[in-house]
């Protein structure tokens, strides 16, 4: 018969193994959690690399100038799709998730009207490019950014607006072909939607209703 002393013994080598083993297991995943992220970081540096010379080859930027190249407004744009194409949320949480990462980080572009006026000239020119490209879906997604941003200003920068109205994302998201390209063909400095407006004018515009 094995003694009490020995038992115990026993036990605590099991013990002192199994958690050994433990830590070499979270070591790992660690390790892999971390190659992951990498490996994420640089799938997103790429896409934002891969959407910087889509602009820059445009024959027309619609009014946005790229931003220089490690240039605040750069950062923030990163930090910024990153977050978004990094979660797991829909669209519209995704989208509070990226407002909220660049308003703890770069504070000093979000509240300034003139760095944002040049973020937002790049959603511009970039869910212009969609529509003159057919994906009119993308262009509402972008256009919601565009509205949350603008809301953002009115609010918190310029106090121009109590609070946020809920009813023009709605409208923008849920939006026709005729509201959406009305909505970027008045902000944007060239006239590139001007022949897509005449083919969809027919188009009764549609408000959100939310009765």
């Amino acid at each position: 018969m094995v003694s009490r002393k020995k038992a115990k013994g026993k036990a605590r080598k099991a013990a002192v193994k199994a958690k050994k083993e433990e830590e070499e297991d979270n070591d790992s995943l660690t390790a892999t959690a971390a190659a992951q992220q990498r490996e994420q970081e640089g799938a997103l540096e790429a896409q934002f690399q891969m959407q910087r010379l889509i602009i820059d080859s445009l024959p027309c930027k619609h009014g946005f100038i790229p931003f220089p190249e490690g240039d605040v407004c750069d950062s923030f744009m990163k930090l910024y799709i990153s977050t978004y194409s990094s979660s797991e949320d829909v669209a519209a949480n995704a989208i509070l998730e990226a407002m909220a990462a660049v308003d703890k980080k770069y504070p000093e572009v979000l509240y300034d009207s003139s760095k944002m006026k040049h973020i937002l000239s790049y959603f511009l020119s970039g869910g212009t490019h969609r529509i003159l490209n057919g994906d009119e879906n993308a262009a509402r997604i972008t256009a919601v950014r565009i509205i949350m941003f603008e809301e953002f200003l009115a609010v918190r920068v310029h106090k121009t607006k109590a609070g946020v109205q809920l009813q023009k994302l709605l409208e923008v998201y849920t939006s026709d072909d005729h509201t959406l390209i009305s909505f970027y063909r008045k902000r944007i400095t060239c006239s590139c939607l001007d022949k897509k407006h005449k083919e969809v004018k027919s188009i009764k515009k549609m408000g959100y209703c939310n009765n």
